[in-house]
């Protein structure tokens, strides 16, 4: 795995956590402690790399003003940086944690309108990255001025250069994406009922669509379920993965790790099941964590026995 995974963040997010002890609608609320990390689906995946001490290289899109902010957050970490700066500035989301009953409610900003120059300037990053990328992970949503099948357009183009690609989207990007056959594809159920245009009753249901996707192309696809744990198929084998019961404070990144450890597990050649408990644990673990994208490996390493896996 010398040549390294390649994350693309195309709409990154400064993320502001505000924790409350309990959150009072249209009254005034006291923060216990504000929170603020360079956040972003992909940043998080990079993030979790670094902490599985894989070479990973981080990519997309950062407003100029926080460039500085993003690359050191990163490379002190080991994860290179190769972001193409915008004119505009990136987003912040802003993520209410309340302390007594551990509800969220989060704000997101759209991001910044990106022109046909910036984009062409990724494209031209992103074809030096892939003429020696292992494996290229899509990460988040699309900002203004970005086509809404523009991951499929970048999937293709990985395809040129004989990288598989995973895909953790939603809506519009999500559908397009998953009509150009990414080897890999994570949702959750929300966003695999959107993207297959269907409500799903039980997990038996989703397994059997998770299959449909592997039978139109996808080589693995993957839903998460929160803190139900997640199901895996690859056409033929299908999991379900339940993780123990943890103290969660932040569930910001947990998809995203999850992500990261698919996709180490998969180039490195193991099964869907040591796949899926691997990625499960690390999840998992980074729920007991503030900061999106980090996680304990030696505490991820310690859940897996306690991982229950059922074939569905």
């Amino acid at each position: 795995m010398g040549k390294g995974i390649v994350t693309l963040t195309l709409n990154a997010a400064i993320d502001r956590i505000i924790v409350v002890t309990k959150l009072r609608m249209y009254d005034k609320n006291i923060a216990n402690r504000t929170l603020v990390f360079a956040g972003g689906k992909g940043v998080n995946v990079a993030r979790a790399l670094a902490a599985l001490e894989l070479p990973a290289v981080a990519a997309g899109f950062i407003g100029q003003g926080e460039l500085e902010l993003y690359r050191n957050a990163l490379e002190r970490l080991g994860v290179i940086t190769r972001f193409v700066p915008v004119a505009g500035h990136t987003r912040t989301n802003y993520k209410l944690v309340t302390e007594d009953t551990g509800a969220e409610t989060e704000v997101n900003e759209r991001g910044p309108v990106i022109s046909e120059s910036e984009l062409q300037r990724l494209e031209a990053v992103l074809d030096e990255l892939l003429a020696s990328a292992e494996m290229l992970l899509l990460s988040g949503s699309l900002p203004p001025g970005v086509p809404p099948d523009y991951y499929a357009q970048l999937i293709q183009r990985a395809s040129a250069h004989q990288v598989p690609c995973a895909l953790d989207s939603s809506g519009p990007p999500l559908r397009a994406g998953l009509q150009a056959e990414p080897y890999l594809v994570k949702m959750n159920r929300s966003e695999l009922e959107e993207g297959l245009e269907t409500q799903f009753s039980d997990a038996a249901d989703m397994a059997r669509g998770l299959k449909a996707l592997c039978a139109a192309g996808i080589g693995i696809a993957v839903a998460s379920l929160g803190s139900d744990g997640a199901i895996a198929t690859d056409g033929h084998d299908t999991w379900l993965a339940k993780p123990p019961a943890v103290s969660a404070k932040n569930t910001v990144g947990a998809g995203d790790v999850m992500l990261a450890g698919l996709a180490v597990s998969v180039l490195r050649g193991e099964s869907l099941k040591q796949a899926l408990c691997w990625a499960t644990a690390l999840a998992t673990a980074s729920v007991t964590n503030y900061e999106p994208g980090s996680v304990d490996v030696a505490a991820a390493r310690g859940l897996m026995a306690d991982i229950e896996l059922a074939m569905v």
